[in-house]
């Protein structure tokens, strides 16, 4: 890993532009695991919110930024040496895209559902965990060729998601893959509508995806409204400080 990256003589921010991915993932791996995420400079609050979080359960040196602009990778190795990374070239600005996860109840099957009308399945793919098999490299080169048929433009304002999907139905026979539980992981849409629901699986909740919801005034609301917006009062707690 070249020198200046982490010597004291705090070198030009500039110098993050020739930090790898290879070298940031070398960095922050902890016992063969990394807690990547991927962000832009508007989600920065949101990111130092999720990382307060993360600190409290005393996983925060594995995570690992992929910055979605230069700003993002600036600020986050200012505060923070390393953790971030950005794969060039950034992209333009980013929008917000909307597309609807299917919400499984309680006790749901690990399998995939079935095919939508698109042909697809519509899993959220906001929250993957894998590890290095054969069978998640595969996915993961899938989803890649998925995103190079459809990429972005301001004409068609493709996302990620409808490509993930394709990616598993088409790689579903081979692959060993489960759905996450819905308890432990809910979408927006259930969590912040569903009180009743809430409470019946209150204790199991790992992490609670704030979608389903646009803005960032209303998404940042909407975890006060249930004590779970923490950067107000434990910014400190989290590796970035305020910011």
């Amino acid at each position: 890993m070249p020198d200046f990256i982490f010597s004291s003589a705090r070198p030009s921010l500039s110098k993050w532009r020739d930090y790898t991915l290879a070298q940031a993932a070398s960095f922050v791996a902890k016992n063969g695991t990394v807690i990547v995420c991927a962000v832009s400079q508007p989600y920065l609050p949101f990111l130092n919110n999720w990382l307060i979080s993360i600190s409290r359960q005393k996983h925060q040196d594995k995570v690992l930024v992929i910055a979605e602009d230069y700003a993002t990778l600036y600020k986050v190795n200012e505060r923070w040496p390393g953790h971030a990374v950005l794969v060039p070239p950034a992209p333009d600005a980013q929008t917000a895209h909307k597309f609807g996860s299917q919400v499984k109840p309680l006790k749901h099957s690990h399998a995939l559902p079935a095919p939508g009308k698109k042909g697809r399945t519509y899993i959220c793919s906001c929250m993957i965990f894998l590890r290095p098999t054969t069978g998640a490299k595969l996915v993961m080169k899938k989803w890649i060729e998925e995103l190079q048929v459809q990429p972005w433009s301001k004409a068609k304002k493709s996302n990620d998601q409808p490509a993930f999907n394709w990616a598993l139905n088409k790689t579903a026979g081979g692959v060993d893959l489960y759905l996450l539980p819905q308890a432990a992981f809910p979408t927006g849409g259930l969590y912040f509508k569903n009180l009743t629901w809430v409470q019946e699986t209150k204790g199991m909740h790992v992490i609670i995806h704030n979608n389903y919801i646009t803005g960032f005034e209303k998404k940042i609301k909407r975890f006060r409204d249930v004590g779970l917006w923490l950067v107000d009062d434990h910014a400190l707690e989290s590796p970035l400080g305020r910011v």
